[in-house]
């Protein structure tokens, strides 16, 4: 009731996130959303998926328990049901994290393409029986995957498209046949060309989720490379191959194209320093 009323009464722009509304209304001596929160997200950094934010967290459970992520469906939520549901609901999502690292190898947050993508996988690995979660169905589940990335799916109208993802995600658990038509930019060699590295881009985040899943190889001595071989996650890591400053000095009519996608590698911050400067012809 007081949530309800400081949302009515609040003149004085005060900013109060969806969070900071359900850590007030499901509050008990029993269930804290706060420390909930916490103790998970510590979890999360185990993981490497800490960069996952408390709203998609609430997101799947309103997901799974109203089937819709929007504001409305997430303030709807009774405390009793959070705190009912609360460790299934967090089961889902490890079960998500599990699938993104082994099946996709998104082995870190900060290149998942959109956070919200767990909310429909939770929802999935929720609802279907460990029988229903057959090869066949997480098949279609990397499906969906890439077809929601490279069409830029959630870019616009995320929570209505999200409602939409959680009824097919239902009905794949229930044994039911879905397809995924999504429309979005054409994929091309120009489309990759233009992309720039960008962490703040789902498309270039894509595109190191492609590369991280075909399981490069460190170009000096073949050894294995990934986005999470290391200690933290740095951009040190995305080697470009035509380096800066060769372009600068040797190509510079390219210069404009140092930071495109398809200049980029993933190498080994010590090797990637040893380049430093060389052509390509040099180190490979």
């Amino acid at each position: 009731i007081a949530c309800e009323i400081f949302e009515r009464i609040n003149n004085s722009g005060k900013v109060l996130s969806v969070v900071d509304l359900m850590v007030a209304k499901t509050w008990s001596p029993t269930f804290n959303l706060r420390e909930r929160l916490t103790a998970f997200r510590d979890e999360l950094a185990r993981a490497n998926y800490d960069d996952v934010p408390d709203i998609t967290i609430l997101q799947c459970v309103a997901g799974l328990l109203m089937h819709g992520v929007r504001r409305a469906d997430i303030l709807n939520l009774e405390k009793t049901q959070i705190e009912a549901h609360w460790d299934r609901a967090l089961e889902g999502i490890r079960q998500a994290i599990d699938f993104l690292k082994a099946d996709l190898r998104v082995g870190h947050a900060k290149i998942l393409p959109y956070n919200a993508m767990i909310v429909p996988l939770a929802c999935f690995f929720h609802a279907a029986e460990p029988t229903r979660q057959s090869a066949t169905a997480k098949a279609t589940l990397k499906q969906w995957f890439w077809r929601v990335a490279v069409s830029n799916r959630y870019d616009a109208g995320a929570e209505t498209k999200l409602g939409d993802d959680i009824a097919d995600m239902t009905k794949l658990a229930d044994g039911g046949t879905v397809s995924f038509t999504y429309t979005g930019p054409a994929l091309s060699v120009e489309r990759i060309i233009e992309q720039r590295l960008n962490l703040g881009s789902a498309f270039c985040k894509t595109l190191l989720c492609v590369l991280n899943y075909r399981q490069p190889q460190e170009l000096k001595d073949g050894s294995p490379v990934s986005l999470t071989s290391f200690s933290k996650f740095n951009s040190a890591e995305l080697h470009h191959l035509f380096p800066r400053a060769h372009l600068r000095n040797a190509v510079h009519e390219q210069l404009s194209l140092r930071d495109s996608m398809a200049n980029i590698a993933l190498a080994r911050a010590a090797a990637n320093k040893a380049y430093a400067s060389k052509a390509p012809s040099e180190y490979l």
